[in-house]
């Protein structure tokens, strides 16, 4: 395979694992006992923590704390509460739901498929002028 070709395949690999671990909240303010989970057991936390979509968050008995979404959006977490941080913020989902029948675009797709198409255009310019010859 061309060395160019895998370079502008890495690269654009990379752009998607990139794109795919996104920041989705901050977590702050936080009192008393507030754990996360990512995956692998509840952990407990103080302070401000970076937040990603699928993490959830619990407040055990007198603990709170504040999940601050990008644009503004801020969710209170309270004593008992339970939450799973979303890939948009809550704020913004209040509209009606989409037909579950029909495939939406979200910016996640569109940003991988620019990506990917950008790479491919790239590769095909870079094999189609390997059998020409440099004007001088």
């Amino acid at each position: 395979m061309n060395r160019l070709l895998k370079r502008a395949l890495s690269a654009a690999t990379i752009a998607c694992l990139a794109f795919s671990s996104a920041q989705a909240a901050t977590l702050e303010g936080v009192q008393g006992e507030v754990m996360v989970n990512r995956g692998g057991g509840y952990r407990f936390v103080s302070g401000t923590v970076e937040l990603k979509p699928g993490d959830m968050v619990i407040a055990n008995s007198g603990g709170s704390a504040q999940l601050s979404y990008n644009g503004g959006c801020t969710v209170l977490l309270e004593a008992g509460a339970v939450i799973t941080v979303a890939e948009q913020p809550p704020c913004l989902t209040t509209q009606a739901p989409a037909d579950p029948t029909t495939p939406g675009l979200t910016p996640g797709a569109l940003a991988i498929g620019a990506v990917v198409v950008g790479a491919g255009v790239g590769a095909a310019v870079l094999l189609g002028n390997k059998d020409k010859a440099a004007s001088p």
